[in-house]
């Protein structure tokens, strides 16, 4: 069954309500009212004004969804180095603080991601929690508590992007008796967002045209001059066609008035069209037909106002997720199954190729632990080619015979005839031309890295007239790390 939202644009003097009934491919606008709030010395108006919604409309079982008062909001753009909004929200009191008027444990406030990067750019809403406290008694005295308390003027935005045909850059004005809500949308992100209340002495029209220049010159100084709106969205009770041209003429851009009845998933009757004033109910409107928006919204319940508990509410929708959890989980199992089973037939196709390579390699040996039998005689090879003896237990041969071979210049005729270990030193045999080659060939060999010395232990001059010479080299110990 679909279900009832009810959008709350709450006013200094008007409550202006819409329902709308929520199905899966439409939304039937069920009724709208505005009702005044008349305030006496006796009372604020706030009772009489609800009970009179009640009557005219039947909100039992409704969502709700309300709106802020944007003149009691305080807007920050910041950015921050990070992109978890865990992280974000923690951090965002110490980034905030320096520029406000009021000690930050005294706010509450809620973020909107525009763009992440290497710093994720925030808009940030914050208000007085008194002011919130003040708001939130007066609906839930008549047993009324949103959902969602969002900030006015925020949602509308959002809501235009979804009519077919809305380019990505525009500026989108609300215009109010008391307020000016404006908002600068680029690819279809609201990256700036001000609310200014009129003075009474000015000039409307003139002070609206004002406001909006400053506003445009404001989002021009914060890096975005680079971008370019197509066109301007005027609505509000006081959307009038003198102000529509005078702003068409100061931004040189075309300025259209918005009606959110032109949404395509929006169902009305003629006689609903013809009652309503768009200009009126734009903002109740966008609040409840933003859930088909993928963007979320400022929400100001938190801290205190946060929500902790709503099983009971949502009871149907948990189990409808719970359901289809099960279901999902129902078929993950059989893949997971299904998987196993050709798991189980590759790992052994692969152990009987290890039992085919293994006794390739060691035939006759009975395999026990594959991996740690081949580790093992892998080991036992590499010690064969290792120079034996306590401090050199790990030199190689063939590392040492390199560093033998680079320290030999090419002119001295000599050829090594032996190479052996005894204990911890090297004995090295071999023939040259003279008894100075010899001399130089140990001179030579003492710069090795891995010889501490180098000693002539004989040399003499055999028939054929050729030097033989005997070497005993006594190794450098090895490092500890190195023998471990």
């Amino acid at each position: 069954m679909p279900d009832k939202i009810l959008g709350l644009d709450i006013k200094k003097d008007t409550i202006r309500a819409v329902m709308i009934k929520s199905g899966f491919k439409s939304n039937q606008l069920i009724s709208h009212v505005q009702i005044p709030i008349e305030q006496t010395e006796e009372n604020n108006g706030w009772e009489t004004a609800i009970q009179s919604l009640k009557e005219q409309m039947d909100i039992s079982g409704a969502t709700i969804i309300s709106s802020f008062p944007s003149e009691n909001m305080f807007f920050r753009n910041i950015s921050v180095p990070f992109k978890d909004q865990k992280k974000i929200r923690q951090i965002l009191p110490f980034e905030l603080e320096p520029s406000l008027i009021c000690p930050i444990d005294d706010l509450i406030f809620d973020f909107h991601i525009v763009e992440k990067g290497e710093m994720t750019k925030l808009i940030v809403a914050a208000t007085k929690i008194d002011d919130m406290q003040l708001y939130w008694d007066r609906l839930t005295e008549v047993k009324m508590e949103p959902e969602i308390v969002t900030v006015e003027g925020f949602a509308l935005p959002f809501c235009i992007l979804e009519i077919p045909g809305t380019p990505e850059n525009f500026i989108c004005i609300t215009i109010e008796p008391e307020k000016i809500i404006i908002a600068f949308v680029v690819s279809k992100q609201i990256h700036l967002i001000r609310c200014v209340e009129i003075p009474t002495h000015h000039t409307f029209n003139m002070f609206v045209n004002e406001f909006v220049m400053q506003s445009l010159m404001l989002f021009q100084e914060m890096s975005y001059s680079t971008y370019f709106f197509e066109t301007v969205f005027l609505t509000g009770t006081c959307f009038s066609e003198d102000i529509q041209n005078e702003l068409s003429k100061s931004l040189e851009l075309p300025v259209f008035p918005i009606s959110l009845t032109q949404m395509p998933r929006l169902k009305l009757d003629k006689q609903q069209e013809q009652d309503m004033n768009p200009h009126e109910i734009n903002e109740a409107l966008a609040l409840t037909l933003h859930q088909h928006s993928s963007q979320k919204l400022i929400d100001l319940r938190q801290g205190p106002f946060e929500i902790h508990s709503q099983w009971i509410e949502y009871k149907s929708e948990i189990v409808n997720t719970a359901f289809g959890l099960c279901m999902l989980g129902l078929a993950a199992g059989g893949n997971f199954f299904i998987d196993t089973y050709y798991l189980q037939k590759k790992e052994a196709d692969l152990t009987q190729q290890v039992r085919v390579i293994f006794q390739k390699a060691l035939p006759g040996v009975t395999i026990k632990d594959p991996l740690l039998q081949i580790r093992e005689e892998i080991e036992s090879l590499k010690q064969s080619f290792m120079v034996p003896g306590e401090k050199v237990s790990q030199l190689q041969v063939i590392d040492l015979l390199k560093s033998i071979s680079d320290q030999i210049p090419n002119n001295i005729d000599v050829q090594f005839t032996r190479f052996s270990s005894e204990l911890d030193d090297i004995l090295i045999s071999g023939d040259t031309d003279t008894f100075n080659s010899v001399d130089e060939i140990k001179n030579n060999l003492e710069a090795v890295n891995e010889f501490k010395k180098v000693i002539v232990s004989s040399s003499k001059k055999d028939r054929s007239g050729r030097i033989q010479f005997k070497l005993k080299v006594e190794l450098n110990e090895q490092k500890k790390d190195n023998q471990e």
